[in-house]
């Protein structure tokens, strides 16, 4: 079985958060987040296994719920990073594709030209 990870810096609440998915044989995913907050160690309770259908579908995922998500700030970036740890695992984006991009990144301005 392999394992996808993904690094959330969130340098506005100085938090980081470790995503880790793995396969199980069930045909669900295994879901671990190593952090140093409170609210994503409950978020995480929450989603320690997920089906493909949390991976694929925005509407009724238990990723993205707010059930799950109603601790956390809309503007955290966590579930995003399972996400992307999901679609690495699935073959949605390539591994290979992921370590060359690094990294996506939201860039605050405080120039609307820019």
């Amino acid at each position: 079985m392999n394992t996808a990870a993904v690094r959330v810096e969130m340098r506005l609440c100085c938090k980081h958060h470790k995503v880790t998915v793995t396969p199980d044989r069930e045909g669900t995913f295994s879901v671990h987040i190593a952090t140093d907050c409170d609210h994503i160690r409950e978020y995480a309770k929450g989603i320690s296994s997920i089906t493909m259908e949390d991976v694929t579908e925005m509407k009724d995922s238990k990723v993205t719920s707010y059930d799950s998500t109603a601790m956390i700030t809309p503007t955290c970036l966590v579930p995003k990073a399972v996400l992307y740890a999901a679609w690495i695992e699935i073959g949605m984006i390539s591994p290979t594709l992921a370590k060359q991009a690094k990294e996506n990144s939201i860039i605050f301005s405080a120039d609307p030209g820019d």
